[in-house]
């Protein structure tokens, strides 16, 4: 397999149905006998069909703009955030509720603003990220960086298999001792560096993409198994609940990278195993949503117990049938009783997918600001957005900030300008709400700028020529790109996410890279069957 990509391959490739045209022909037909259901049985009020129909849509829209662009292929992270996208605000949550035999917008404050919004929102990303891929001008600047920026460090290529599971070592040991509280630079550090841990997901990948000769591969496999399960004994004991499938998720997206660049026919065998994947993903995750409710019962107790409370607490729980049922009620006790709540899916597990009800929140909370308002959010913004720097570099530059007196989330600021809730509860916003709330009819061609810097960050650290590829550092960020790529809780998370998050874990990663190939050196084992190129 090839990297690049010919006319007659690209011509090849429209002749034949291929494993990509199913995946994608499947959902757009799932997508609509959802949308079927909902409008024929489930709601037929008028909200609800104008919901239904507007998510439909848009995101049939985006589908076919990903699946017939060949965007995966040509420029995959962004295609992958904007896959994330529709997925994560409103596709997730029609099949899900669909599921579920309930109504749409059940338990929604402002459903038909907030599809219209997301309706919009997924018309300006399909023809923004179009233009950005037809203007040579920014084309150049983005290769640009990624040939003369990143690839000197030697982060575009893909590892041996053993650097890959020497730096996972770093990465865990970085996930289980980093953290710190607020000034500590020493613990970020150190914590920031745990996305490695995730590498080891990646070498069944890497075996594709290389034809089979990458390593070893069924070695390899008992170990990433029983490496995955110390990851998942290690969150149930510190209650980090999404730790444990973003592994496992993670590869599943590269695994899907890999096959929009697969030129083998699809066949009969290749549905019924979609298919069949389909069904035991869908059964696993309804199985542990019962652990993540368990988990989540935990979740005020993990600051004063030990290690072995919290795994016993957290299997007592699980096994408390009625103990969590309770907990489920009381979340929908919740959305009657309080002006700000959470609750919109059953299933916490596939709620994980969905980022609707914090959009539907944000957008109900900041569609009556007064001017005074807006002022007191773009201060907030701002301040979140200084936050962001250590505390440190802040006191170094003689900015008046103490980031102690920022404990709060931007849906905290939303929340307080709408009923006055005190600050400090940590509830999720919405960055498509801030910008909604700033710009107003100006929203989407500020969108538009954000969706193409975020484009031009997120393809910069791929390289699809010379032996190079994706940077490991960046397929092991799939999970938070998938869902904030084109998101996220703020404006400020977004700057924090473009500007620092991302080129730091690329820094980080070349940092590790160098440490441990200086080690391998010293051993006389060199690099120079690194590639990224598949071997044919």
């Amino acid at each position: 397999m090839q990297l690049d990509l010919p006319a007659s391959h690209m011509a090849q490739r429209q002749r034949q149905w291929r494993p990509i045209d199913v995946f994608f022909v499947l959902l757009l037909c799932v997508l609509w006998l959802a949308a079927a259901l909902q409008v024929l049985k489930l709601g037929r009020d008028t909200d609800n069909v104008i919901c239904v129909a507007s998510t439909a849509v848009s995101s049939s829209l985006m589908l076919l703009y990903i699946w017939r662009s060949q965007a995966l292929v040509t420029h995959p992270m962004s295609a992958l955030a904007l896959l994330g996208m529709t997925v994560t605000s409103q596709l997730a949550s029609l099949l899900i509720q669909t599921m579920d035999m309930s109504s749409f917008i059940r338990w929604l404050r402002a459903p038909v603003l907030t599809f219209t919004l997301l309706a919009m929102l997924h018309v300006v990303a399909i023809a923004t990220h179009w233009a950005y891929r037809h203007l040579t001008s920014i084309q150049n600047v983005t290769h640009g960086v990624a040939r003369h920026v990143w690839s000197p460090l030697g982060i575009l290529k893909v590892p041996p298999v053993h650097v890959i599971w020497l730096l996972s070592i770093i990465g865990f040991l970085a996930y289980v001792m980093g953290g710190g509280a607020t000034g500590d630079v020493g613990g970020k550090f150190i914590a920031a560096a745990g996305f490695l841990m995730w590498l080891p997901f990646m070498i069944p990948f890497y075996q594709k993409l290389q034809d089979g000769q990458y390593c070893q591969l069924g070695r390899h496999i008992p170990v990433i198994v029983v490496y995955a399960l110390l990851i998942t004994a290690v969150a149930v004991v510190r209650n980090f609940r999404q730790i444990m499938f973003i592994g496992p998720i993670q590869a599943l997206f590269v695994y899907l990278l890999y096959v929009a660049r697969d030129d083998t026919p699809a066949t009969s065998k290749t549905v019924w195993r979609l298919l069949a994947s389909t069904v035991i993903l869908a059964a696993g995750v309804w199985i542990v949503s019962d652990l993540v409710t368990a988990m989540s019962m935990m979740r005020e107790k993990r600051d004063k117990s030990t290690p072995m409370e919290m795994l016993r607490g957290t299997a007592e729980a699980y096994f408390d049938k009625t103990g969590i049922q309770r907990a489920r009620d009381e979340r929908i006790l919740d959305a009657i009783i309080f002006p700000y709540d959470e609750t919109y899916l059953s299933n916490p597990a596939l709620a994980r997918f969905s980022e609707t009800k914090f959009h539907d929140n944000m957008f109900f909370l900041s569609q009556d600001l007064s001017d005074m308002e807006v002022k007191e959010l773009r201060n907030a913004i701002w301040r979140h957005t200084l936050a962001m720097l250590p505390q440190n570099a802040l006191d170094l530059l003689d900015i008046p900030l103490d980031k102690n007196d920022n404990m709060f989330s931007m849906g905290d600021v939303h929340l307080n300008l709408m009923t006055g809730a005190d600050m400090g509860s940590y509830v999720t916003g919405s960055m498509w709400a801030d910008v909604y709330a700033l710009t107003g009819p100006f929203m989407p061609f500020v969108s538009a700028a954000l969706m193409l810097l975020t484009f031009m960050v997120l393809d910069s650290l791929t390289r699809l020529d010379s032996g190079h590829f994706i940077s490991p550092a960046t397929l092991c960020a799939t999970w938070p790109i998938f869902v904030y790529g084109m998101g996220g809780e703020s404006l400020a998370f977004k700057a924090s996410m473009l500007l620092r998050d991302i080129p730091q874990k690329a820094l980080l990663y070349a940092l590790a890279l160098a440490l441990v190939s200086t080690m391998l050196g010293l051993f006389g084992v060199g690099r120079k069957n690194w590639s990224g190129a598949p071997q044919t």
